[in-house]
């Protein structure tokens, strides 16, 4: 009796199984789940492994309901291509097969040439532009011909810039000085910012030598001109003295190179431009115990000698031995 009841129970939890079972595959079929075969596996294990079959699916399905699923705020997404960054792989065969620009033209490989000259003005020109002038001493008049187009429109760019910022700062200039009108903080550092910015790019071109000697000269006298205004306001830095200093000496103003040079000392004691302004002074105009002065100064101030300070100081010292 006791066998039969055991054997009545078991046929009860099969054909319980098999109900559910069917329930869930047709669930499946109505719900038209595009995973038929999946489904269909289901119903497969849930027949040959009663009751725990189920219980696995179910208490699966229960746990992920509860733990992961939850909905996506898109308010708080953001599509945005900025975020986007594309990784380009190396050209290594075409860098492989460059040379610098000086060499390529010395070697009169006009293939090289042109390759580097179309790699070089792809690229961000503006520091570029003496080498580009390189290019006008080709022998291969395409490379020269590039060059040059290239150099005058980078050029014709820089002038027209030079002029917007100087007509900007002189109307700055005259609106800060009008007794009527109103002298604000605002309106000083937007103008001591336009200074500076002039001051940086006459210096980024002026330093490449690729204007002629009367530009050259014409664009250090703005230079010098905005970093007066400049100094009125107490705002030029150590380093745009230094490059002051730097462009005069090369069209052969001694004496406002001084001028730079003294202010710096004054205003920058414990810079290394203070002192490798005048050394390149001296040097320029071969005033040796003057130099030696200025070295010892630098030495016993304990403000570290760069490797460039230091070349000075050895060709200075070579050049008054040959004398």
């Amino acid at each position: 009796m006791g066998a039969r009841h055991d054997l009545y129970i078991l046929l009860a939890v099969l054909v319980i199984n098999l109900i559910l079972s069917l329930l869930y595959l047709l669930f499946c079929q109505l719900r038209k789940d595009k995973n038929r075969r999946s489904s269909g596996m289901r119903f497969a294990v849930m027949l040959l492994i009663p009751v725990a079959g189920i219980l696995f699916f179910f208490f699966g399905w229960l746990y992920y309901h509860i733990f992961f699923h939850k909905k996506v705020d898109l308010a708080e997404v953001i599509f945005s291509k900025l975020r986007v960054r594309t990784d380009v792989k190396a050209n290594e065969n075409a860098e492989r097969n460059l040379v610098p620009l000086e060499e390529a033209i010395a070697v009169t490989d006009k293939k090289n040439t042109r390759g580097l000259m179309m790699e070089v003005v792809r690229k961000n020109i503006s520091d570029s532009l003496s080498t580009i002038a390189l290019a006008l001493k080709s022998e291969d008049s395409e490379v020269a011909h590039y060059g040059a187009s290239v150099l005058q429109s980078a050029l014709t760019t820089f002038r027209e810039e030079v002029d917007k910022l100087m007509s900007l700062i002189r109307e700055e200039e005259r609106k800060l000085k009008d007794p009527e009108g109103e002298e604000s903080a605002a309106k000083l550092s937007a103008l001591t910012d336009n200074e500076h910015i002039l001051i940086r790019e006459l210096n980024a071109v002026l330093c490449q030598h690729v204007l002629t000697p009367m530009e050259q000269e014409y664009y250090v006298r703005r230079m010098n001109e905005t970093a007066e205004m400049l100094y009125a306001h107490t705002a030029v830095s150590a380093e745009e003295m230094e490059m002051l200093c730097l462009r005069l000496l090369e069209i052969g103003d001694a004496d406002a190179c001084t001028v730079w040079a003294d202010r710096s000392a004054k205003d920058w004691p414990e810079a290394l431009p203070s002192y490798t302004n005048r050394l390149r002074l001296y040097y320029r105009t071969g005033e040796r115990e003057k130099f030696a002065k200025e070295m010892r100064d630098l030495m016993q101030s304990g403000v570290p000698a760069d490797h460039k300070t230091l070349e000075m100081i050895r060709l200075f010292g070579a050049g008054q031995a040959e004398k």
